[in-house]
C-alpha cells in the first residue's frame, strides 16, 4: 500500500466510533498493516480488537498476532510472558491444537532475542523436527558465543540462566 492508502486507512478507522468497527474487522486491518511491516500501528489495530468484544476465535487470532510482534514491538518480557499464557489457555479451551507449536515458537524467539536462549530452546520441542534442529543450533551457538564473551570480560553469565524478568 501506498503512504497515501495507508493515511486514508487509518483516518477511516479513527473516524468510525469504535462500537461500529467489529473486533473482526479491527483484527483483520491490524494483519494487513502487520504484513506491511507496520507493527506498531498493528499493535495497536489488535489491542483494539481485543477491546472490541471479539469472538473466541477473534480473541485468539489477535492475542496470537500480538504474541508474535511482541519481539518486533519490544514488549517487556513480562508482558510477552502473560500474552504466552493467555494464548495457550484460549488455544486449549478452544481446541485449537493448531494454535499452540506457533505460540511456542513466537515465545521461543521473543526470548532469544532477548538472549535467554537455554529457555528458547527449551520450547523447541513444540517445534516441527527440522526447523527445530535448525534453530536450536543457533541459538547453542548463540548462547555459547554469550559465554564466552561474558568470561573474557570476567562477568559471569547472565543471560542464560538469569531469572525471568
Amino acid at each position: 500500500a501506498t503512504p497515501r492508502t495507508r493515511k486514508r486507512a487509518l483516518a477511516i478507522l479513527d473516524r468510525h466510533d469504535p462500537k461500529y468497527l467489529s473486533a473482526s474487522r479491527l483484527h483483520y486491518a491490524g494483519t494487513a498493516f502487520s504484513s506491511e511491516g507496520d507493527v506498531a500501528q498493528a499493535v495497536t489495530l489488535f489491542r483494539r480488537a481485543l477491546a472490541a468484544d471479539p469472538t473466541p476465535s477473534i480473541e485468539l487470532l489477535s492475542s496470537s498476532c500480538l504474541l508474535n510482534a511482541a519481539q518486533r514491538a519490544k514488549f517487556p518480557l513480562a508482558e510477552v510472558r502473560k500474552l504466552y499464557a493467555h494464548v495457550l489457555d484460549l488455544a486449549r479451551k478452544q481446541g485449537a491444537e493448531y494454535a499452540i507449536p506457533s505460540t511456542h515458537m513466537n515465545m521461543a524467539h521473543a526470548l532469544a532475542a532477548r538472549g535467554k536462549y537455554e529457555e528458547a530452546i527449551g520450547l523447541l520441542e513444540h517445534a516441527p523436527p527440522q526447523l527445530a534442529a535448525q534453530l536450536r543450533r543457533i541459538w547453542e551457538g548463540n548462547a555459547r558465543l554469550a559465554k564466552a564473551i561474558e568470561r573474557k570480560r570476567g562477568k559471569p553469565s547472565m543471560r542464560s540462566s538469569a531469572p525471568a524478568d
